[in-house]
């Protein structure tokens, strides 16, 4: 019986092997068989008369047979109880199982993928298999994380419902997929641990390792002494347990991350642990609609994808074509064109938007025309009715108005940072009596559901208005100014700036932010000090937007600019990995916001030196550090030599490159003596001198000291390390500029494949390594190369970081500076425009990288042969306003200023302004430098134009050796100042002496260029023509 029950109960599990079962019905058949035998012939015997048992005892014993019988048994018997035991210790595993099973508590995510996979619209999602990053993800061992973001309701749970169900049918077997599926309002779906508990549930259902895997959470279920598992700590020491008995990689789609209930924190924390377990054996992609998180641990990186507008486009018309199409009302209205163009293009990429128009369309409210034309009726009067009952309903009118000034002036604060912004606008005056009684949920709760009409918190505890409307409604709206008890909520830009601008500029001089922000790691100064980074990267931005700024503002910036705080502020911006060239955008949205204030306040600004703001504040810095210490510590302490780096580096980015490179040295020299040549701080102060070394055209001295930093750093790193690829790319740029592009090239490709390995193909270290390449092949006049980077540089900026990112705009005028030079002045022109007016309305004027694109467009003008003067002489005087007249970039743009001159003809302003931009440079970087041999040659052509030919040969003639000896015999800028002064002599009629130089040009471009360059073909084309001259005569 008891052998029956377990028979029943394996037989119910439908787990055990059929073959251990079947064994143990064998084996116990047998045994019954073998007693019933025994019995039957007992029997026989005993039914025999007493003279037949002894006949047949005597044949055969009676015990004889009987303990054959016995031995059969037994043996049967052992064989029995093996079986059981075995049964035994599998049911025993199987309970385990179970007991694991409940332990988990796992949610079950297929029913949601199917249900998205049913409401899809039939050929859609597939453009996502074209992204070269999702590629690399599914069949790669180097892409083991993937971060896909993008804006709400752009489809990502469909189309991760889509990829899952792709890879399944396309690849892999289904045991080798895991998908989770995030929801907010669901108890087993909405935090971490959730999360985590159904990943390891699913590789326990789907491994082969399963039995391993079992073993291991038996004994963590067996410590945690818990019903259910409820330790995300147990859960993170568990899972790379787990990952290691791996023999099959897994593939895990977890879509909706954002929508955990967790704070972003342990987001943070998740995302980096995962990334760091995922080895090859497991990959995981997430989809969100928040940007990636960023790390401090060097070994973290994601490859991200960033969903743009132009991917689901197609999709949207997809829907627009399905929808309409299957619509009973609007399949055969004569508006149905229009229909489906409306939702395209006005979807911005939300396909959840087209989906809502398309209900509110088809439902019959108004009519088709009207419904596309109308906007949502009586907008004002909801807002308008919502405002008075939140201020009916307030005690205190300030702290709501306050409220909801942060919301509409800063939107993405977390209600750590909202309710610390809040204090400091009602006169928080230190973190200390702050941070007594602080409990930002509490303190908010009130406000926050006052405002809840207005506002909207998201899953990772961010603030924001929940439509653009709502702003719009707040500071624009008549019917709101109308109303005498609620234009107090009627705002502008100023006062929101205004306000904000005051708070964080007393936050930032808080005494507990005196500190060095290299002894406290970012995630700890996150927090300790919730709102620290936020208001270290926003307050300018802030203070530009109030114009005109009130008086009490502007002393208040002044104040704060002569605080120590101020150089600590730029010091936590490096520390954030913001540098000096970030920090130069800064300085230039401050001047451009001083140039709109008052003469008095402007003249006061420069006297102070703030229109040099990281220089002043690097020097302040250097000197306080340096007070700080003893005499003779102070410059050997590492805060002053991290001060005199901070310096040099703003110095390089300044122009002032003489500066940066004698503190460089200074750096150099004491870290090697401190702390060796081989520590790691020594070589990259090596690296910052190769750099600039390279800028001051002492190539010779770059390239040396780049190969030692790239030799020590390949030691010690490894050649794929990301240090040792900046080294050498310093490197492959001093090849570059020496003319040794066959040199060069190898570097530059190396680089970018292997960041295109490591980092994924769409990281901005892999499109800088691009630019690199693609500079390259400009200087060795292999245009369709550099146009070929140049383009993919362009579209992966613009899907990842957006049209109206800096770096897409700078990416911009690259490719029309191509375009350029291969003649093609149509195309270049209007990438030149776009760039222009996309910089000028996203960035302003003053900024940089704007003033780039319109000396570039002002450029192409001149070649077009309609310059425009107005934009030239504009760009240059703002960049001498902005930057300074002796900024390289300033430069930059008055010499081609003069060559514009020169080519409009106006030689006499051509002369004037390059005589100026020629002394200037030459006080500037000397007269040794490239860029003032470029502008003297330009000068001499400008010369020559006026007949003086004596004089532009003797300035050409001093250019060519100058470049002999700086650059080489052989390097293209050389040719190119010789090709120069042949033409010169051949029009002052020294022609033998012309065809001597032409002849030298043309051999040396051979051997430098090759016999199919067009600058060689060219000079083979005048040396022809001036021998055929030479015949004629």
């Amino acid at each position: 019986m008891r052998a029956e029950e377990y028979a029943g109960h394996f037989q119910h599990q439908k787990i055990l092997k059929q073959t251990t079962l079947c064994q143990f019905d064998r084996n116990l058949s047998h045994l019954y068989s073998e007693v019933l035998m025994m019995l039957w012939r007992a029997q026989g015997f005993y039914d025999k008369s007493t003279f037949g048992r002894y006949i047949s005892a005597g044949f055969k014993p009676f015990d004889k047979t009987f303990g054959v019988y016995l031995g059969r048994i037994k043996r049967l018997e052992n064989a029995v109880r093996d079986d059981v035991l075995l049964l035994h210790g599998e049911l025993k595993i199987i309970n385990e199982e179970v007991e694991n099973g409940k332990w988990l508590r796992p949610a079950d995510f297929s029913a949601d993928f199917q249900k998205l996979n049913d409401a899809r619209i039939p050929n859609t999602c597939g453009w996502i298999l074209n992204n070269e990053s999702v590629d690399l993800w599914i069949h790669s061992d180097n892409t083991n994380a993937l971060y896909i973001h993008g804006k709400p309701g752009c489809g990502k749970s469909t189309l991760a419902a889509w990829l899952r169900q792709y890879i399944l049918k396309s690849y892999f077997d289904e045991q080798q997929v895991i998908g989770v599926l995030c929801k907010i309002d669901h108890e087993g779906k909405s935090d971490l641990i959730s999360v985590l508990r159904n990943m390891i549930h699913e590789l326990l259902r789907k491994s082969p390792d399963a039995k391993q895997m079992h073993s291991l959470i038996q004994v963590a279920r067996v410590e945690s002494k818990t019903p259910f598992a409820n330790s995300m700590e147990m859960l993170w020491e568990l899972l790379p347990k787990l990952l290691g008995v791996l023999s099959t990689r897994f593939y895990c789609i977890i879509d909706g991350i954002d929508e955990c209930k967790d704070d972003w924190e342990d987001v943070v924390k998740f995302l980096g642990k995962l990334a760091r377990v995922s080895k090859s054996m497991f990959k995981v992609l997430f989809f969100s609609r928040n940007q990636p998180p960023v790390f401090d641990e060097p070994d973290i990186s994601w490859n991200v994808y960033a969903i743009d507008s132009a991917d689901v486009k197609d999709d949207i018309r997809q829907f627009a074509e399905t929808k309409v199409g299957s619509s009973n009302r609007l399949r055969n209205h004569k508006h149905k064109d229009r229909v489906k163009e409306f939702l395209v293009s006005n979807a911005d990429g939300m396909i959840l938007w087209a989906n809502l128009m398309f209900t509110e369309i088809e439902s019959g409210h108004y009519n088709v025309d009207a419904a596309m034309k109308r906007p949502p009726t009586g907008l004002d009067t909801l807002y308008l009715g919502i405002v008075r009952r939140i201020a009916y309903r307030m005690e205190s009118l300030e702290k709501c108005k306050n409220g909801l000034m942060i919301a509409l002036a800063c939107p993405g604060l977390n209600i750590e940072e909202f309710a610390l912004l809040l204090a400091l606008s009602e006169g928080l005056q230190s973190l200390e009596d702050y941070d007594q009684n602080c409990d930002p949920d509490r303190d908010c709760s009130e406000i926050l559901e006052l405002l809840s009409p207005l506002l909207t918190i998201l899953p990772n505890r961010t603030i924001q208005v929940f439509h653009a409307s709502v702003k719009s409604f707040l500071l624009n709206s008549p019917a709101l100014k109308r109303s005498k008890e609620l234009s107090e909520f009627q705002y502008s830009t100023t006062d929101l700036n205004e306000s904000i601008s005051m708070a964080l500029l007393k936050y930032l001089q808080f005494d507990c932010f005196n500190c060095d922000p290299a002894s406290i790691t970012i995630p700890n100064l996150a927090s300790r000090y919730p709102l620290l980074e936020y208001a270290t990267f926003a307050v300018t931005r802030h203070i530009s937007e109030c114009v005109p700024a009130p008086p009490e503002l502007v002393d208040a910036v002044v104040y704060f600019l002569g605080t120590r705080q101020a150089w600590r502020w730029l010091e936590r911006l490096q520390h954030y990995g913001y540098g000096p060239e970030y920090q130069q955008m800064l300085q230039v949205r401050l001047n451009a916001w001083v140039a709109k204030q008052s003469p008095e306040f402007q003249s006061s600004w420069k006297e102070a030196n703030l229109n040099r703001l990281i220089i002043t504040l690097a020097r302040r810095r250097l000197d306080d550090v340096q007070a700080e210490t003893t005499s003779s510590e102070a410059p050997d302490s590492e805060a002053s030599l991290r001060a005199m780096a901070a310096l040099a580096r703003a110095y390089w980015v300044e122009g002032m490159w003489d500066e940066s490179a004698k503190l460089e040295e200074i750096v150099a020299e004491k870290r090697k003596q401190l702390l060796g040549l081989e520590h790691e701080d020594t070589l990259q102060a090596l690296s910052n001198l190769a750099s600039t070394f390279c800028t001051q055209c002492r190539w010779k001295e770059a390239e040396d000291l780049a190969k030692l930093v790239v030799e020590k750093r390949t030691k010690i790193h490894g050649d794929s390390d990301l240090s040792t690829l900046s080294s050498i790319t310093v490197l492959a740029l001093a090849y570059r500029a020496q003319g040794r592009i066959d040199d060069a090239l190898p570097l530059a490709l190396r680089v970018l494949e292997t960041r295109r390995k490591i980092l994924g193909p769409q990281h901005p270290s892999t499109l800088a390594a691009m630019g690199i390449v693609a500079l390259i092949y400009r200087a060795d006049n292999r245009w369709p190369e550099a146009e070929e980077l140049a383009v993919q540089i362009v579209g992966s900026t613009s899907r990842n970081l957006g049209q109206n990112h800096p770096n897409t705009i700078s990416a911009l005028n690259s490719l029309s500076s191509i375009y350029y030079n291969q003649g093609r002045l149509q195309e270049s022109q209007e990438l030149a425009q776009q760039a222009v007016e996309t910089a000028i309305k996203v960035l302003g004027e003053a900024h940089p990288t704007t003033l780039a694109a319109m000396n570039n467009l002002s450029t192409i003008h001149s070649a077009l042969g309609h310059w425009d003067e107005n934009l030239a002489v504009k760009t240059a005087e703002i960049s001498k306003s902005v930057l300074g007249p002796d900024h390289p970039n300033t430069l930059i743009t008055l010499n081609n200023l003069v060559v514009a001159f020169w080519t409009a003809n106006r030689l006499e302003a051509a002369e004037t302004l390059g005589r100026e931009v020629l002394e200037t440079r030459r006080r500037v970087v000397g007269e040794d430098h490239v860029d003032y041999l470029v502008t003297k040659l330009n000068v001499a052509l400008v010369l020559a134009s006026q007949g003086l030919l004596g004089e532009a040969v003797e300035w050409m003639g001093e250019v060519v050796e100058k470049c002999k000896v700086i650059l080489g015999d052989e390097h293209p800028n050389t040719l190119a100042a010789m090709n120069a002064l042949a033409g010169v002599l051949w029009e002052k009629g020294d022609k033998g002496e012309a065809r001597k130089m032409a002849d030298e040009v043309l051999e040396g471009r051979k051997r430098a260029l090759g016999g199919k360059h067009p600058a060689t073909k060219e000079a083979e084309e005048r040396v022809r023509e001036w021998r055929k001259a030479r015949v004629e005569c």
